[in-house]
C-alpha cells in the first residue's frame, strides 16, 4: 500500500521522521534563500520593508505561505511518529502555541523533535496501526 505523506493516519519510525525532518528543515532553509535570490534578481518588493505595512505587496507575504505549508505537511509527520509511540497525534498540535513563545517555545519545539526522534516506538500492533518497517 502506498503511503500518504498528507494524511495523518498510520504510522512512522524514527528513521523515517528523522529523514522527513531534515527535508523540512532543508527545504525551508532552500525556499527561503532561492526566494529572496529571486526577489533580489527580479527586483520584487522591498525586502526590507515590513509586511504588515502593505501585506499583499510584500514578497515575505508569499514567503510565510510557503512556509506555513511546509510546516503544516511536517506537523502531520510528527503526528503519525507520535502514533507510532502510541500517543495521540494530536499532542503535534502543541507546536503551533509554542512558535509564538520566544526563546522558551522554541526550546519546546526542540525538545519534542529530539523526543519523537530519540524515542523508539511500539514493535507491535496499537490502535493507530501496524509498526512502520
Amino acid at each position: 500500500m502506498e503511503e500518504n505523506y498528507y494524511s495523518n493516519e498510520g504510522r512512522i519510525n524514527r528513521k523515517k521522521f528523522i529523514i522527513r525532518t531534515l527535508i523540512f528543515i532543508l527545504s525551508t532553509g532552500v525556499s527561503i534563500g532561492f526566494f529572496k535570490k529571486i526577489c533580489k534578481l527580479l527586483n520584487i518588493g522591498n525586502l526590507n520593508s515590513s509586511p504588515f505595512r502593505d501585506p499583499l505587496n510584500s514578497p515575505w507575504t508569499f514567503l510565510a505561505l510557503i512556509v506555513v505549508i511546509l510546516s503544516i505537511i511536517w506537523i502531520i509527520q510528527a503526528m503519525k511518529r507520535l502514533q507510532d509511540l502510541n500517543i495521540s497525534g494530536w499532542f503535534s498540535l502543541i507546536i503551533i502555541p509554542l512558535a509564538f513563545i520566544p526563546f522558551i517555545g522554541q526550546i519546546g519545539i526542540i525538545g519534542l523533535i529530539i523526543y519523537l526522534m530519540v524515542k523508539e516506538g511500539s514493535k507491535e500492533k496499537n490502535k493507530y496501526g501496524l509498526p512502520d518497517k
